[in-house]
C-alpha cells in the first residue's frame, strides 16, 4: 500500500483482531451479552422473591455497566473503523482505476 493508505495503530489493531473467524462471528458478542443478562435476571429473581430489594439495585447496575462500556466502546474504536473502511475503500478504487477494461464479446469479434 501507498502511504495514504497505512494504518494507524488503532486500525492495525482492528484488522488484525477481525482477520480471525473466531472474533468476526459474532459468537463472543452474543456470549458475553447471555451472561450479562442471566446475572442480572438472577438478581432480579432474588429481588422478586423477596430475599432482599438490593437485589434489584444490582440487577439494574449491571445492565447500566453494560450499556456504558459498550457506549464508550463505540465510542473509542469508531474513529478506527470508519479509517479502516475509508482506506479499503480507496485502495478498491485505485485498483479499479488501475484495471485494464477487458474487450466485449463483440469487441472481440473478428469483422
Amino acid at each position: 500500500m501507498n502511504d495514504s493508505l497505512d494504518f494507524t495503530p488503532d486500525e492495525r489493531l482492528l484488522v488484525e483482531h477481525y482477520r480471525h473467524p473466531a472474533n468476526s462471528s459474532g459468537l463472543h458478542l452474543i456470549g458475553s451479552a447471555a451472561v450479562v443478562l442471566s446475572t442480572s435476571l438472577l438478581f432480579m429473581a432474588l429481588y422478586i422473591t423477596g430475599a432482599d430489594p438490593a437485589w434489584g439495585a444490582v440487577a439494574y447496575l449491571i445492565l447500566v455497566y453494560r450499556v456504558i462500556c459498550d457506549a464508550w466502546h463505540a465510542r473509542r474504536w469508531n474513529p478506527a473503523i470508519r479509517g479502516v473502511i475509508g482506506k479499503y475503500e480507496a485502495r478498491i478504487a485505485a485498483l479499479e482505476k488501475r484495471q485494464t477494461p477487458r474487450p466485449t464479446a463483440d469487441e472481440a469479434a473478428p469483422a
